[in-house]
């Protein structure tokens, strides 16, 4: 099975030609959490050759662009390298493959999906509610409004009057009755509340 993570590997070429140091990174989830590397997969040692050639360690020049390496019964594929690893190499004699692209993480695909469908279709902007009711509060706006339900059966048509409160941008519709219409005058049609669109 080949585990499809991505990788930072450096090599130490201070001291013994054959230490490796692997680094495991978050792809998706080092953007949403800390920032942080996930940790070390490999830490600093000399890597053996999978068997049979176990007895054998891990060097330089096995490593190349495009090309599957077992490490300790996991398989990697080395993808890319930066400037620096490409002309050290090359310096060296080794003939550098070309690079591969990455294997799509389905995990990182389903956060991703499921990140954009969260996002609003329209943006909304951060405001600042505490000075929006400083502003405007007892600021009300009232319209009046005429609702006609007459097509429904023992439907009238109904005087509203509607106040937008300026203060937390809520509403409110009262339904104002005729004197001797016959009808009780009810709480309110809507009560305070925000509407959506």
């Amino acid at each position: 099975m080949i585990d499809k993570v991505s990788l930072k590997c450096f090599h130490d070429i201070e001291g013994a030609p054959t230490l490796l140091l692997w680094r495991k990174l978050r792809h998706h989830a080092e953007q949403e959490a800390s920032g942080e590397s996930a940790g070390t997969l490999i830490r600093r040692q000399r890597v053996p050759l999978p068997p049979p050639d176990d007895d054998q360690f891990y060097n330089i020049f096995h490593l190349n662009l495009n090309q599957q390496m077992v490490l300790y019964a996991r398989t990697f594929t080395v993808t890319n390298c930066d400037s620096f690893t490409r002309n050290f190499l090359t310096k060296l004699g080794v003939i550098l493959n070309n690079p591969a692209t990455a294997p799509d993480d389905p995990h990182s695909c389903l956060l991703d999906k499921i990140e954009k469908s969260m996002t609003p279709l329209r943006p909304y902007e951060r405001r600042d509610t505490l000075k929006q009711f400083l502003d405007h509060d007892r600021k009300v706006l009232r319209f009046s409004c005429f609702w006609d339900d007459s097509e429904s059966v023992f439907g009238d048509p109904h005087q509203l009057i509607l106040h937008y409160y300026l203060s937390d941008d809520t509403v409110e519709i009262l339904e104002t009755i005729a004197p001797n219409s016959g009808r009780d005058n009810p709480a309110k049609f809507l009560h305070r509340s925000k509407l959506p669109r």
